[in-house]
């Protein structure tokens, strides 16, 4: 299907088809006009119009919008509802009960009901929105914890290439595997806190640093010391979060 043709089938599905139902909607209506149209008449054309224009906004124009398929899901529920609750009223009062309500209690129900589903859909909105918000923060948090994850273990794997060179720092192996395992197992959860997330993040330049300066007694005692003390530091960060 061309490009040409996409816009073509867009343009009657989005616009000429709508414009045809409603104008035939209005059309019918001046067609079964009453001799002497009351009020009653032009508040069921002018409200069916309205339901139609719901309808073909749900069906042309939500699909279109970047939101979420539970938002676009939901609101097409509540449309339905109330178009359908709409519709009910409508033929039930002008059929039946017009012969003894007065039409404003027509006129307070349909706007009711109106107020009830603009109330549903804006809730809808905001909850949606609260998701989206809250689903791309996680996210986000992910991304830094599996980023510190991915340092921590070309860390530990600069630390074994140093072994290799210098068997005699072996006895550094526990601390500064465990400090690496213990980055490579940091949680979105922690990653959450900027505070933490700022401490983690320096923990883990700090070990890369000192990874980078040449071997030395200075080296293996500040490699011993950091490794040690940033290892506590970790696991009071954890325990701060899983509170």
């Amino acid at each position: 299907m061309t490009m040409k043709d996409q816009k073509t089938i867009n343009l009657v599905a989005d616009i000429i088809a709508p414009f045809a139902v409603i104008s035939a909607t209005v059309a019918l209506f001046f067609i079964f006009m009453p001799t002497e149209p009351g009020k009653l008449f032009w508040t069921n054309m002018v409200y069916s119009v309205f339901l139609e224009v719901i309808l073909f906004s749900y069906i042309a124009w939500l699909p279109k919008r970047d939101s979420s398929v539970v938002l676009k899901w939901m609101s097409g529920i509540y449309s339905v509802f109330y178009i359908g609750i709409a519709l009910v009223w409508m033929l039930l009062f002008s059929i039946l009960l017009h012969h003894w309500l007065p039409i404003k209690v027509y006129l307070a129900v349909i706007m009711v009901l109106t107020v009830l589903w603009v109330l549903v859909g804006a809730l809808t909105i905001k909850i949606d929105k609260a998701t989206d918000n809250s689903s791309a923060s996680l996210a986000a948090n992910r991304r830094q914890a599996d980023y510190i994850a991915t340092n921590a273990e070309m860390l530990s794997q600069q630390f074994n290439l140093i072994l290799m060179a210098h068997p005699e720092l072996t006895y550094l192996t526990s601390s500064v595997t465990a400090l690496c395992r213990g980055l490579s197992t940091i949680s979105p959860a922690v990653m959450s806190d900027p505070n933490f997330s700022r401490r983690v993040a320096s923990i883990c330049s700090g070990l890369e640093e000192i990874l980078a300066e040449p071997v030395s007694e200075n080296f293996a005692a500040s490699l011993k010391e950091y490794s040690e003390k940033s290892i506590i530091t970790l696991n009071s960060i954890k325990k701060s979060v899983r509170k």
